[in-house]
């Protein structure tokens, strides 16, 4: 399988992925919790729904994310640029490439950006930025693939 095809595969999987969370949010939060009204004399009953809507929406942000990423390597692999290092013009590394198709560094600039950020981490909480994905240090949730600290 050529780089393409594998960046169109990955973006059908999160397209797939983010109708399917998309779906969820069509029902009323007042069907999926059975309750016949949201008022009720305990407020705090409904906190763990609206926590996993909220969590919904964070995938679905992360998703699109994702998406935007694919499409900017889509365009890097049009214009010839696939697979080179935007910070040192270097080749990326293949075993780099297949785990994270859409990354734009090579191992060592992803290295000394991440040197950065940590240090800037400490004065702010910058770690879970989208922008941390591109060090590849991700595990998988419920098909979902998030950063790890």
């Amino acid at each position: 399988m050529d780089a393409k095809e594998k960046l169109l595969a990955r973006k059908s999987q999160l397209e797939a992925m983010k109708q399917r969370r998309q779906e969820t949010f069509r029902v009323p939060l007042a069907e999926m919790t059975d309750e016949l009204s949201l008022y009720d004399q305990h407020p705090a009953d409904i906190g763990s729904e609206l926590y996993e809507r909220e969590k919904d929406y964070a995938y679905l942000e992360l998703m699109e994310f994702q998406l935007q990423k694919l499409d900017q390597a889509l365009a890097r692999l049009e214009q010839g640029v696939y697979g080179i290092c935007d910070n040192c013009g270097n080749a990326i590394e293949l075993p780099r490439l297949e785990r994270l198709p859409e990354t734009t560094l090579c191992i060592a600039c992803a290295r000394q950006r991440e040197a950065g950020i940590k240090q800037v981490s400490n004065q702010d909480n910058y770690d879970n930025s989208p922008e941390a994905m591109e060090f590849g240090k991700t595990f998988q949730v419920a098909g979902y693939e998030l950063y790890e600290e």
